[in-house]
């Protein structure tokens, strides 16, 4: 929370120094650097203030957060002053930019305020260190990852990865420089995990006398996770809006100034939130921080999907592996189970659903967009973009068709694999007869055919792909 209000902070008053200028600059032909020279040093202040804070924090000390309690007080009453002495010049008006960053400013002081009085009620008044229980990965020496356990921004840019990445920069990675993953990444509390869900599951189905379902259970696992990837994606395809928009404020304001456009002129004496962002340098930097704040975003939001895919790939293994253990040698060698089946079971079905769980956010995203794009584009165009997009529609049943195709091979390309899988199994078991009887090339022309045969349904499914793409 901390580092959310100090970033929000930074930000209002780069905002709000920004603002000085430009009002600086409406009202005479000659700046005057000492107007916003009081900004300037608010945020050099409030800068080296939030990096002491956080420090302090880190260290346990009790001195530094009572300073700092009192920065945020003297802070928070200095804005509040200085916004009743401006309403007693001038009326209030949402409209005036300088109103609006006051009582943001006002609000983020009154969080910090609050922060620091909890922190100094649990960590230096209150016995915190006696209470608080560290996470069992902190306790491992060779843990490698503790995502989760960290602050804020050190999670979002998986800053525990760094020292790993900074050590593949100076020599070729080792399996034991990887050290032991955290607990919630081992396959067993996977399993456990998942296990215990999928009991829930079945008794509550035979409960209500329903069919017990797997999709449930992967929802209630980790719907948590994938939803929380899902709006972050969507989160970072909405700023994605911005730099296009941005872009053409700038060309807008570049022409106006050519130009010497009357209409960007104004009687107010406070710059108001139009022409502050019309104007192209604080369009420039709202498209700097757009970016940033897309590419981590959207980082953070794939980084969850593929740790969430990994969980389940493990838990969908172990779940495998453990059903292998429990079945009688008949059922592996004569009965419908068969070796290539637990095999693709294991490798090929836990494959696609991890690529499911990867793809169930993206695809969501693309719908998504494309419905933003037709909004916009009818705000736009008019009817004409309706009929534009109407080609979707047209390929939309060839797509159709195609996914059908490619579902039938894919079952194919299965019964191949477990096929050729049992052939192998067989020919290793039985290696003497084959070296008794000299039958090595017949049996392994006969895999060759199954494994021409399997690549051939193989090329069919990416023919598939390449047409969908």
């Amino acid at each position: 929370m901390r580092w959310i209000v100090s970033t929000l902070l930074v930000v209002t008053l780069l905002m709000s120094l920004g603002e000085t200028i430009l009002t600086d600059l409406k009202r005479g032909s000659s700046a005057r650097p000492g107007m916003f020279l009081r900004g300037s040093t608010v945020l050099l202040a409030e800068s080296i203030a939030s990096v002491n804070v956080i420090l302090t924090v880190i260290c346990y000390r009790k001195c530094p957060l009572l300073l700092a309690l009192v920065y945020w007080s003297l802070a928070l009453i200095c804005e509040i002053f200085q916004l009743i002495s401006l309403m007693s010049v001038i009326q209030f008006n949402s409209e005036m930019l300088r109103f609006d960053l006051l009582m943001l400013k006002i609000a983020l002081y009154s969080a910090c305020v609050l922060i620091e009085i909890k922190h100094l009620r649990t960590k230096a008044f209150g016995g915190y260190l006696e209470s608080e229980q560290y996470p069992s990965d902190l306790m491992k020496r060779s843990v490698f990852s503790i995502n989760g356990s960290m602050k804020f921004l050190s999670d979002l840019a998986l800053g525990s990865l760094n020292g790993l990445l900074i050590l593949a920069h100076r020599r070729p990675l080792e399996l034991a420089d990887l050290g032991c993953p955290p607990e919630d990444f081992e396959a067993g509390y996977q399993y456990k995990v998942f296990n215990e869900a999928l009991k829930k599951e079945k008794t509550q189905a035979r409960e209500t006398n329903t069919t017990a379902l797997l999709w449930r259970t992967f929802g209630k696992v980790y719907g948590r996770e994938i939803v929380t990837s899902t709006l972050l994606i969507m989160m970072s395809s909405n700023l994605a809006l911005i730099p296009p928009t941005a872009v053409g404020g700038v060309v807008a304001y570049a022409s106006g100034w050519h130009y010497k456009d009357s209409a960007q002129e104004h009687e107010t004496a406070l710059v108001t939130v139009t022409e502050y962002f019309r104007n192209g340098f604080v369009l420039i930097g709202v498209l700097f921080f757009a970016l940033v704040l897309q590419l981590f975003i959207f980082c953070h939001g794939v980084n969850i999907s593929r740790f969430t895919s990994v969980k389940v790939k493990a838990a969908v293994q172990m779940q495998i592996y453990e059903k292998a253990l429990h079945l009688s040698s008949w059922n592996l060698s004569c009965g419908k189970t068969r070796p290539g089946q637990m095999i693709n079971h294991m490798s090929v079905d836990a494959t696609v659903l991890q690529s499911l769980i990867v793809g169930i956010p993206r695809v969501i995203t693309i719908i998504y967009q494309i419905i933003i794009a037709l909004i916009l584009l009818y705000l736009n165009l008019g009817t004409a973009a309706v009929v534009g997009s109407s080609t979707y529609l047209l390929v939309i049943p060839l797509q159709y068709a195609t996914t059908k195709i490619m579902s039938k091979v894919q079952v194919v390309v299965r019964r191949m694999s477990d096929l050729r899988l049992e052939k192998s199994t067989e020919g290793l078991n039985g290696m003497k007869i084959l070296k008794l009887h000299g039958w090595e090339e017949t049996f392994c022309s006969s895999i060759e055919k199954i494994r021409s045969k399997e690549v051939w349904q193989m090329m069919k499914t990416s023919f598939c792909e390449a047409a969908l793409t």
